[in-house]
């Protein structure tokens, strides 16, 4: 008996490319900001944790809710805003030792690195984004207020996203070197479940969050802006105006790493996951300045075995890292979503 066929309908929705997009909320499996859909502007807010995080993260839990809220119900579209919480390594060394995860400890050093303080670590993080750069900006500052004295400012970091004229105005962005960023990222709900979310394998609490590593890279533009396109593109080993792999027509279409059209140290091949086992990222960028530099940010569910091989891989062997250097980091854990009447991290405490 011939097998029926599996056609797309029947495939369920751990198969689809749809994006989920409820109303932005702190309750939830995840917290929102992550896999939603991208908003245009960042504010990136670190602290460190001075006193009463289980009512600092409540407090801020509440505020954030009505912030998101308010924006959704807002008749402007330009009111949209997601609000993520995310905890540092330190956070635990202060307090609730017993309840670190494994993975969430400071990251190694990788070749070229030329880190700032000012740009590094944190206890505690808020990310902001927004399709106004003011919603975002003004939601951080509440959240700073709320806080008060129970958190200390360490670092701020704002980005916005890219388009080029011609590009679709909700297509994929473009980073500072004039490249449409994240084309294959993980975007089907069991390819998050299987890359992006945490498990329960080792801290239950943080079951359906995720970890975030923050880098903040400067772009060396004078020496960028020197090179022909066409060597930019065997740089970054993509079409710049269409985003196709080279030797491929379309921004999708499969990127072969054997494919002779492909540098051996292009950006794509070093960075594809045939390359580091099989680690794959969310990767979420955006630019700061004046196209001076980027904001990458990288969400797993192990950075030690996602991003962790692969940066060492591109900082040895990719060509893009002659033009780049990294001055920023910093990794959080991302807490799943709230439960009702509950908070952003409760299960921290329980």
């Amino acid at each position: 008996m011939r097998s029926q066929r599996l056609t797309f309908a029947d495939r369920g929705p751990g198969y689809s490319y749809r994006a989920d997009d409820p109303p932005p909320s702190v309750f939830g499996d995840h917290q929102p900001g992550i896999a939603t859909p991208l908003l245009d502007h960042l504010v990136l807010a670190s602290f460190d944790a001075v006193s009463g995080l289980k009512d600092l993260l409540a407090n801020w839990s509440q505020a954030a809710e009505r912030l998101m809220a308010a924006r959704h119900t807002s008749s402007s579209p330009a009111g949209a805003l997601t609000i993520t919480f995310g905890c540092g390594p330190g956070l635990f060394i202060k307090e609730l030792s017993d309840r670190r995860p494994r993975v969430l400890r400071p990251l190694p050093a990788f070749a070229g690195d030329a880190l700032d303080p000012a740009f590094c670590g944190g206890d505690l993080l808020i990310q902001a984004c927004a399709a106004d750069p003011a919603v975002a900006a003004d939601a951080v500052s509440l959240l700073a207020e709320v806080a008060g004295a129970a958190a200390a400012p360490r670092w701020t970091q704002t980005g916005h996203l890219r388009r080029d004229r011609g590009d679709a105005p909700r297509g994929r962005p473009r980073d500072p070197l004039g490249f449409k960023d994240g084309t294959h990222n993980p975007r089907r709900g069991r390819d998050l479940d299987r890359h992006v979310w945490a498990g329960r394998g080792e801290r239950t609490w943080m079951a359906g969050g995720t970890y975030l590593v923050m880098r903040r890279i400067e772009v060396d533009r004078d020496r960028w802006d020197r090179l022909p396109q066409p060597d930019q593109e065997r740089v970054i080993g993509r079409h710049k105006s269409s985003g196709a792999p080279l030797g491929g027509r379309a921004e999708f279409d499969p990127l072969w790493i054997e494919d002779p059209a492909l540098p051996a140290d292009s950006h794509v091949r070093q960075a594809a996951p045939r390359m580091s086992e099989g680690a794959i990222l969310l990767r979420r960028s955006y630019t700061y300045g004046d196209r001076e530099g980027i904001v990458f940010l990288a969400y797993g569910r192990d950075p030690w075995r996602q991003f962790v091989p692969i940066q060492r891989r591109l900082a040895e062997h990719d060509a893009l890292s002659a033009f780049t250097t990294h001055v920023g980091s910093a990794l959080f854990a991302i807490p799943p979503g709230a439960r009702p009447h509950a908070f952003i991290g409760a299960g921290m405490f329980e």
